[in-house]
C-alpha cells in the first residue's frame, strides 16, 4: 500500500502530493508481507491471493481509504521487482548523501 504518490486523498489534507512541492524526490510509504526465502511458491501464492481477497473486502477498502491508503495489487513477482528497485533506489540515495554506516 502506499499514500504518498501523487494522487491527493480527501483524508490527506496534511500531505503536499509531488507536484505540489518545491523538491525533485519521490518516496512512497509502503507495507507488504514478507516470507522465508524457502517457502514453497504455492504457499506464498495462496497467501497472495487471499490477501487480495481480505483488501477487496468493501469494509476494508473503506477503512484503507479513511488512511489515505490504496492496495497496490502486486503479485509475488512484482512484489519483487518493486522491493528490489526500492533497495537500489534508496542505496543510490544514501550514497549520493554521503550517509556512511556506523
Amino acid at each position: 500500500m502506499h499514500d504518498l504518490g501523487v494522487r491527493r486523498y480527501d483524508t490527506q489534507w496534511h500531505f503536499r502530493r509531488k507536484s505540489e512541492r518545491k523538491t525533485n524526490s519521490d518516496y512512497n510509504f509502503w507495507v507488504g508481507m514478507f516470507a522465508p526465502a524457502k517457502t514453497p511458491s504455492g504457499t506464498v501464492n495462496r497467501l497472495y491471493r487471499e490477501t487480495i481477497k481480505a483488501l477487496n473486502l468493501p469494509d476494508v477498502r473503506e477503512k484503507l481509504a479513511r488512511l489515505g491508503a490504496e492496495p497496490m495489487d502486486y503479485n509475488p513477482e512484482q512484489f519483487n521487482a518493486y522491493l528490489r528497485a526500492e533497495i537500489a533506489s534508496n542505496a543510490a540515495l544514501v550514497k549520493a548523501a554521503g550517509i556512511k554506516a556506523q
